[in-house]
């Protein structure tokens, strides 16, 4: 049989050497490789044809799946159902058999009996870890766990339609067109950035005493990892010239350590400790955590009180107070507060009716740009990177993604035997062409992560799922791509994969686009002037 002629001229260098291959030892190996070949190079119906001609005399079962998928991939369906229930046939104990043909029947619009065959599949022993195609669907049907995140993940996407194995050509048409469309937007008329941060006003004749009063590590738990918003403000304010402390007694007087109480000889020890660095270090600024509303046993408002006498201003940090009914009260917990700090301007209508005039807002810790370390863009080895805490649908959108391009995916607990160490982390988002972002909270609250301006910072490309306020001080598919669903994600990738430049162009602007406006020194200048200091 003369294969080589029967493929596309394009793909002849691809295919000779695995065709010289198999006539030598066949194998399913080869098959499927150049199966491969064929879709890539748009010849689906000969890849159909390896699989039933090829595939059959080295593996028939691993014939009738490939079978099966390409026919789905052909948007052939009653074919593709035919060819997996012949898998079913001779395999009738192959979870990955019953796997094929629920994915046939949800192409043909069979849903229930898709449902049927992925129960049959999940009973087999076939498990859910991502592939080519959206079957979390399914599988989590079939085992009775489904919510509307699933849903919102999975939904198709109206202009790009169903993720698949590789881009294709009008999709990738699609794209071209959608960043050719805004980059002339932006070059013409570039869009007003309303949460854009006002200039910074002059530097102060002398540099500023800063002291932190920050419990670590996370949540002041001794398992979870280090705080990084302790190096941010620290890096930040020193490299300006500012001098930066982390109070001693910090453990001692802020959030409790989860699931143990702290006794009031501890606090105590802990107000001594501060009240003497106090003395010692004479702070213009005093920063406190004010994450978590405090108890009997921590700092109070009442502990700082004579602030005024001791010559320093007091700033409480609100960096994870979202619109929840549990995180209102620590508002009211530091009336007595010079400033409220908040990293999430959705909290802008609480404050209004209680501190406006403290109000503060900055989007992210203030990061000291140096303290990242991007890698030349043809130096990067990671192609697309999902880290992150283990929620918000970031496994989900992990599963899904692994199955269709070369992915470094890390989905941790917070702890620190699986959290990276900072300097790790920012490693690898230097390492990274592009990385995956999203801070869901709620149905109806989505909030901007600090991983949105550490991407950008460290040249990658930054992905990062629509519904959060980071179109207010970034131009999307000019400085970042958004995304909607799993599909949108895959296929981006897909196109960013391809088109480095393209991916070199948005990532380049979106870092001097941080670098112009969110410089250190215009945070900490206008923190500075809204205090009067």
């Amino acid at each position: 049989m003369d294969w080589l002629s029967r493929f596309p001229a394009a793909a002849h260098d691809a295919a000779a050497p695995l065709i010289r291959i198999y006539e030598t030892a066949p194998s399913m190996e080869c098959v499927l490789n150049l199966i491969r070949i064929a879709c890539a190079h748009g010849a689906i119906d000969l890849g159909v044809a390896l699989a039933r001609e090829a595939g059959a005399p080295c593996a028939p079962l691993a014939a009738l799946l490939t079978e099966a998928e390409l026919h789905t991939l052909a948007g052939r369906p009653a074919d593709a159902v035919d060819a997996a229930r012949k898998a079913v046939l001779l395999a009738p104990d192959a979870g990955q058999a019953w796997c094929a043909l629920a994915v046939a029947l949800d192409g043909a619009g069979d849903e229930g009996a898709a449902v049927s065959a992925m129960i049959r599949a999940k009973n087999a022993g076939y498990a859910y870890t991502g592939g080519p195609y959206p079957l979390l669907m399914l599988w989590l049907q079939a085992c009775g766990d489904f919510n509307p995140r699933i849903a919102e993940i999975l939904k198709p996407c109206p202009l790009l339609g169903r993720a698949s194995e590789h881009l294709d050509a009008r999709t990738e048409a699609v794209i071209e067109s959608l960043l050719d469309a805004h980059t002339r937007a932006f070059e013409t008329n570039p869009p007003h950035l309303p949460w854009l941060p006002r200039p910074a006003p002059s530097e102060p004749a002398r540099r500023l005493k800063i002291l932190l009063l920050h419990s670590d590590p996370v949540s002041n738990s001794q398992n979870n990892s280090h705080d990084d918003n302790i190096d941010y403000f620290g890096a930040s304010a020193m490299k300006l010239g500012h001098e930066f402390r982390v109070a001693a007694g910090s453990e001692m007087v802020m959030m409790n350590r989860v699931g143990q109480k702290r006794t009031r000889a501890e606090l105590a020890e802990g107000l001594r400790l501060l009240n003497a660095e106090i003395a010692e270090f004479k702070p213009d600024l005093v920063i406190s955590d004010g994450n978590f509303a405090h108890d009997e046993t921590t700092l109070r408002p009442a502990d700082l009180a004579d602030r005024a006498a001791r010559g320093f201003r007091w700033v409480v940090a609100m960096s994870d107070l979202y619109e929840k009914d549990d995180g209102f009260d620590a508002f009211e917990s530091w009336n007595d507060a010079d400033c409220i700090l908040h990293f999430n301007r959705r909290t802008i209508l609480h404050i209004a009716n209680r501190h406006a005039a403290k109000s503060f807002y900055w989007p992210v810790v203030p990061f000291e740009p140096s303290e990242f370390t991007p890698r030349p863009h043809e130096a990067r080895d990671k192609n697309l990177t999902i880290i992150g805490y283990g929620a918000r649908g970031r496994e989900i959108f992990a599963a899904i993604v692994g199955g269709h391009l070369p992915a470094h995916i890390q989905i941790h607990d917070k702890s620190k035997d699986l959290a990276l160490p900072m300097p790790k982390y920012r490693a690898l988002l230097g390492q990274s062409r592009m990385v995956f972002s999203n801070g869901i909270i709620s149905n109806n609250l989505r909030i901007v992560t600090a991983r949105v301006f550490e991407t950008i910072w460290s040249g990658a490309l930054l992905f990062e799922e629509s519904g959060s306020d980071a179109d207010k001080f970034l131009v999307p598919f000019v400085h970042y791509v958004p995304f909607a669903n799993a599909h949108q994600l895959v296929a981006f990738a897909q196109f960013f994969g391809k088109h480095e430049d393209r991916r070199r162009a948005i990532a380049d602007r979106g870092k001097a686009h941080l670098d112009t406006h969110f410089a250190p020194g215009i945070f900490w200048g206008n923190l500075r002037a809204h205090l009067g200091i």
